[in-house]
């Protein structure tokens, strides 16, 4: 599926229709289709991409919102599989649409990094990746607490993970079920870290609540992200699925973001 922004709100009223109408022609298409393994499939996706989704920690979340209002970014996979092999016993196609409902939080999170970038600078500070000096950190989330700006979220270069965990190894809370949370200058911290699908060159302190993440619910199954399955109508012995999310991220203030460059 094209992952694309939808300009003008005539055009993004057109998609919206456009797809619930693909939708309920896919989920009504499935005359000789495995209906266990249709609902296996569509659990499967949904699971995966709950469990790796980080939107939640990113923003404040607005489900149901009027998503034609907002220059959204469709988010998402249209794929065909041949019927028979989808319908064959020898076939397991579990961890396949496990990747598919993962392969959506990614775009979620390239999305995110995308959008500070646009509209986030970097500090006057940068973090060598050959010998970083994290206390930058420290110093940048004293500033802001001294602006009454309390950050809860701290994004980072996955390259830079070993030498970050090393240099904050006492502040971390590994009770935490995740593992994610630390502890610099008091101040709680969920720690996320970027990806290869989702790269990213700087640190990211923030306060999520800066920020405000709009999606539109699925008419279907009343979640963030709208699935389909069934017969191609397009392509004869084929199957199509389609996996989306539509989503549009607002930054309320600028003033609660701080980006730290990395330098060599």
């Amino acid at each position: 599926m094209k992952k694309a922004y939808f300009k003008n709100r005539e055009s993004r009223i057109d998609y919206i229709s456009e797809r619930e109408e693909l939708l309920t022609q896919l989920n009504s298409s499935i005359k000789g289709i495995d209906e266990k393994r249709l609902i296996e499939c569509k659990e499967a996706i949904l699971k995966a991409y709950k469990d790796s989704s980080h939107k939640h920690e990113f923003a404040s979340v607005r489900m149901k919102c009027h998503i034609e209002d907002y220059k959204f970014k469709s988010i998402g996979m249209r794929r065909r599989i041949e019927k028979s092999k989808f319908n064959a016993e020898d076939y397991y196609w579990g961890p396949y649409f496990s990747d598919v409902g993962r392969a959506i939080s990614l775009g979620e999170q390239k999305y995110f990094f995308s959008r500070l970038g646009d509209y986030i600078r970097g500090c006057d500070v940068t973090i060598s990746r050959r010998n970083p000096d994290f206390n930058i950190i420290n110093i940048k989330i004293d500033e802001m607490l001294s602006k009454n700006i309390i950050p809860d979220t701290i994004i980072y270069p996955v390259q830079m993970s070993v030498a970050f965990f090393k240099h904050f190894r006492k502040n971390i809370d590994w009770s935490n079920e995740s593992g994610r949370e630390i502890f610099i200058e008091n101040c709680k911290l969920r720690s996320i870290w970027s990806n290869r699908f989702a790269k990213l060159k700087s640190f990211i302190i923030m306060d999520s609540k800066a920020g405000v993440w709009h999606t539109e619910l699925s008419t279907e199954n009343n979640e963030a992200i709208a699935i389909a399955i069934g017969e191609s109508k397009q392509y004869k012995g084929y199957i199509e699925y389609i996996a989306e999310t539509l989503a549009y991220y607002e930054i309320m203030d600028k003033a609660a973001f701080i980006r730290i460059n990395l330098s060599k």
